[in-house]
């Protein structure tokens, strides 16, 4: 799933999960995740820690680089998820980010959309490195 520029998308900590589980965004948009278990999580990535998340407690991060960020909560190894950040020009042509109904081109065009967005991550991966 695309999110389209946003200033805040929601990812809830629930039954030892984060819903949603991956997500696609553009830079500037800021990942709020709430912790709804009784149990405590984290949400520890490369992109930061939020350090032990008692019941209730929210965890705010704003993603301004491309790439992919994978997570885990320290505590449970088997929660994973993940944040795709691609450019806003890839993200403005995804028939998701732009909210065309169903049966038009840009439904057609599924597998140019994964193969742009795909291309998008390669050339955000090959910046990174050295």
């Amino acid at each position: 799933m695309v999110v389209a520029a946003q200033a805040d998308v929601a990812v809830a900590i629930a039954d030892f999960a984060y819903d949603p589980p991956d997500l696609t965004v553009v830079p500037g948009t800021t990942l709020v995740w709430t912790n709804a278990d009784a149990t405590p999580h984290t949400v520890t990535g490369g992109f930061g820690d939020s350090n032990t998340m008692a019941e209730g407690a929210i965890y705010r991060h704003t993603f301004n680089a491309p790439g992919v960020f994978p997570y885990i909560c320290q505590f449970h190894p088997n929660m994973a998820a993940s944040v795709t950040v691609v450019p806003a020009a890839v993200a403005a042509d995804s028939p998701i980010a732009t909210g065309s109904p169903p049966g038009n081109r840009a439904d057609r065009s599924d597998l140019a959309t994964v193969l742009t967005l795909m291309i998008a991550l390669l050339v955000a991966i090959r910046e990174l490195l050295p």
